[in-house]
């Protein structure tokens, strides 16, 4: 089901009073569950009944699980699961207005599948026909330039480009990417050409792909993005923004760039590595531990750095969760949390409870899970952190990939094998470290508890995913006045953090890119893809409709004749932003000029392409009808605090 803008004000509200109440839960690390008591924390009714539910009947915990939770759980912990459920997103992909009309996925040319693997076939599968039926109908005779940002090696792009017959410009912020791209580019052209001289009434792609480096980072000035894309296009166009699992913080950015550019007409935006988006304490966290749903090339990389300390922040972005202050915000665990895959965490529970060899394996991984929380306990005892660290993780993901090990080997024999480097080093006492162990013993026993609690956070894990949709979909629809006091308030944010770090007389201006906000958005979130394919499943679509004078704007030239009161100097550490149409934004000593966007400069165009603006509203009537489908049930009342 499609959530519009005042559903997803409903589902801020149900998901701010829900995380709230369970925020322990959802900021817990399954490592420390022994060491930071949480099993404890726990109501005693929901311990007793989880201690004695088989693990194929924890799956109905995913609120992406559509099991019936067992009766004999306690009126509380069935309140909290129907809770989790109500305030959660669909995540089960279902024909709407938008996607009605495209129909089934259609099937990739060999030549396109070429080096595209299972997962990234299904997602260009579905998403290409979108994306060309928005460049086309908004385009009208002359279709819109396709721009995919964090492209990789331009799989989509190339979908769309020679499926479809657009042309496409992919944008990656690494060049080793880039160039492969380039290089597959032309295979698949050539493999492209093969086929359409072996098959009678066969022909070549039409469409074009251009691949071009361009790292956008957070506060990007909206010109440094143009200038890459006209680059590769060969001239400005008007354009479609699509981000497919755009990683922490290049989501926002794109987000951002299409609020503010009005060459920007549409935007398909799909977040993920939600544990690398910078937030208002001022830093872009990677997680310690890599979540599941991370991919691969952020899993694989070091955590980011600290962001400038001007530069806009990747949550919250709305002014209406903004406004909510701490009972809003996510931090670093439930941002990671939200990350976390959890039907297949559900699929593995069900998995299992089956008998056979298989069954056996996946229970042998779960009591590995468990047992690396009875292992902290050890490593807490013997006060070994953080110097245990490495080993013992990477001894721990070694077992968790040979399930006839995990099958065989006792705690003990796993504890000594993780701790073999770090007690070398150390010089702590074997006999310590044997009585620490054996200590532990009682908790690796107990190892389903841990399962227990993981289940309970899968709960909470799309609840934390779909705070951070909404709160992206009602940025890109709040109105210009909003955005502009949104501006301002993230000025005077990065000139007290730059004071805070010492960074006096640094650069720490907020770009704000005015020549858009005269125009509003009509935005959906709508699951898109297959969860059990691709978790990340949870789509912006976003149509600019145009206010008056919007297409004189879009031609018009983007700097203005800078005034006096414009270039004044401005004291230390102020900050100011001057309407919702433009102008100067000041922090410290530094000043970005704002394009105006309104007043004398900026004259109505009559010119009009009647063909484009019919085809801009029946894709813009997608997003305007009501959505009659019923609400479901209000479930915040049975939400029980702690």
């Amino acid at each position: 089901m499609e959530v519009d803008v005042p559903r997803a004000r409903a589902l801020v509200a149900w998901q701010v009073e829900l995380l709230g109440a369970y925020r322990w839960l959802a900021d817990a690390r399954l490592a420390r569950v022994h060491v930071d008591g949480i099993w404890e924390r726990l109501p005693a009714s929901w311990r007793s009944a989880l201690d004695g539910t088989r693990l194929a009947e924890l799956a109905c915990l995913s609120c992406a699980a559509a099991d019936p939770p067992p009766r004999t759980w306690p009126l509380s912990l069935l309140a909290f699961v129907a809770a989790c459920r109500a305030a959660s997103p669909s995540r089960v992909p279902a024909p709407t207005a938008l996607t009605a009309p495209l129909g089934a996925p259609p099937g990739i040319p060999r030549a396109l599948r070429y080096g595209v693997r299972p997962k990234k076939a299904h997602e260009v599968a579905v998403l290409a026909p979108l994306v060309a039926r928005l460049a086309t109908e908004l385009g009208g005779s002359a279709p819109l330039l396709v721009v995919d940002v964090g492209a990789g090696q331009g799989h989509l792009s190339a979908l769309v480009a020679h499926a479809h017959g657009l042309q496409c410009v992919a944008l990656d912020g690494d060049g080793a990417l880039v160039h492969a791209g380039r290089q597959r580019e032309h295979t698949k052209q050539r493999m492209l050409a093969r086929a359409a001289r072996r098959e009678a009434g066969a022909r070549a792609g039409t469409g074009r792909v251009e691949l071009g480096e361009c790292l956008l980072e957070p506060g990007v000035d909206p010109a440094v993005f143009h200038a890459a894309v006209a680059a590769a296009s060969g001239g400005e166009r008007e354009c479609v923004l699509v981000g497919l699992h755009t990683c922490g913080d290049l989501a926002p950015t794109c987000l951002r760039l299409a609020k503010n550019s009005a060459r920007v007409r549409a935007i398909i935006c799909i977040g993920c590595c939600y544990h690398r988006c910078s937030d208002d304490g001022g830093r872009a966290d990677g997680a310690r531990d890599a979540p599941g749903g991370a991919c691969e090339a952020c899993a694989a990389s070091a955590p980011p750095a600290d962001g400038a300390p001007g530069a806009p922040r990747g949550f919250p972005m709305s002014a209406h969760v903004r406004a909510l202050g701490a009972r809003g915000a996510l931090g670093r665990a439930a941002r990671g949390l939200a990350c976390h895959e959890a039907e297949r965490y559900a699929a593995r529970l069900r998995a299992a409870g089956e008998p056979g060899a298989d069954g056996a394996a996946v229970r042998a991984q779960l009591r590995l899970q468990g047992w690396r929380a009875a292992l902290e306990a050890v490593v807490d005892a013997l006060e070994l952190w953080p110097t245990a660290s490495a080993a013992r993780r990477a001894h721990s993901l070694r077992l968790a990939r040979t399930p006839e090990c995990t099958a065989s080997v006792s705690f003990d024999a796993y504890a000594r094998a993780a701790l073999h480097e770090s007690l070398g080093s150390d010089g702590a006492d074997a006999s310590a470290a044997r009585a620490a162990i054996a200590r532990a013993a009682p908790l690796a026993d107990a190892w389903a508890r841990v399962v227990c609690v993981a289940a309970l956070q899968q709960a909470l894990a799309l609840v934390a995913e779909g705070l951070l949709a909404c709160d992206r979909l009602l940025f890109v629809a709040q109105p210009a006045a909003e955005g502009a006091r949104q501006a301002a308030d993230e000025a005077r944010a990065g000139a007290a953090r730059a004071r805070a770090l010492g960074a006096e007389g640094m650069a720490t201006g907020v770009r704000v890119d005015g020549d858009g906000d005269d125009d509003e958005w009509s935005a959906r979130l709508l699951p898109l893809f297959e969860p059990t394919i691709s978790p990340r499943t949870l789509t912006i679509v976003a149509v600019r409709r145009r206010a008056p004078h919007a297409e004189a704007l879009a031609r018009a030239p983007r700097e203005q004749p800078a005034r006096d009161d414009d270039l004044r100097p401005q004291p230390r550490g102020a900050a100011r932003a001057r309407g919702a149409h433009g102008g100067t934004v000041h922090v410290g000593r530094m000043w970005t000029r704002v394009p105006q966007t309104g007043g004398r400069d900026a004259r109505p165009s009559s010119r009009s392409s009647a063909a484009s603006s019919s085809s801009a509203a029946s894709s813009s009537a997608a997003f305007d009808d009501d959505n009659d489908g019923s609400a479901r049930e209000q479930l915040v009342d049975v939400i029980q605090s702690r």
